[in-house]
């Protein structure tokens, strides 16, 4: 993939959970998640509700990355982006341009991340973690010569968290995708050309 990648424009396969239909502790794990991004309760975690132990796992785990990371939220959220891209995840890319953008992204660095070669503005090593999230999404394992540039940086507690951030995207980008999860009303997903 060169540029942007095309959105699936798939169908709903999934549809959100009815609220009125949910048990009271899923309406709790649901009401957890409420005001992410100034929203209510966003469509991925009413589509995933049709599993209550899934969608408390996953918020747990993701909550986990969000809130109480190793490593700075830019880089973070620019490993998400990329994920997104990699998956061709126009939800994941939406919510995570807002995101990114709360995390000292610029809107167009959100948009850069979508490209094969980033802009300048990024770092030599925000560079190198986008190499690895590219050889993770490509080929499950990060390149030697990527994993000794990121170990020269950091320690094997952020080394353990980008793998495990990137697979967690991209198994929640691979739900995303396959149930058809629309992206919410009034974001913005992949640049149509």
């Amino acid at each position: 993939m060169t540029d942007a990648p095309s959105p699936r424009d798939l169908p709903t396969r999934i549809a959100p959970v009815d609220l009125d239909s949910v048990s009271d502790r899923t309406r709790d794990t649901l009401a957890a998640t409420s005001g992410l991004n100034g929203e209510g309760v966003l469509n991925i975690f009413t589509t995933m509700a049709h599993s209550p132990r899934t969608l408390g796992n996953a918020v747990a785990l993701g909550g986990g990355f969000l809130f109480a990371g190793s490593f700075p939220a830019r880089v973070r959220e620019l490993v998400i982006l990329r994920v997104a891209r990699n998956t061709r995840s126009e939800y994941e890319y939406a919510q995570h341009l807002v995101i990114g953008q709360q995390c000292d992204l610029t809107a167009d660095e959100c948009r850069a991340v979508l490209r094969a070669d980033l802009a300048p503005s990024f770092s030599a090593f925000e560079r190198t973690v986008v190499a690895a999230v590219d050889e993770l999404c490509e080929d499950d394992c990060v390149a030697d010569a990527t994993w000794s540039a990121l170990a020269a940086v950091w320690d094997d507690r952020q080394l353990t968290e980008l793998v495990m951030l990137a697979g967690y995207y991209r198994m929640i980008a691979g739900f995303l995708n396959s149930a058809g999860v629309q992206v919410d009303a009034g974001l913005e997903g992949f640049p149509r050309p």
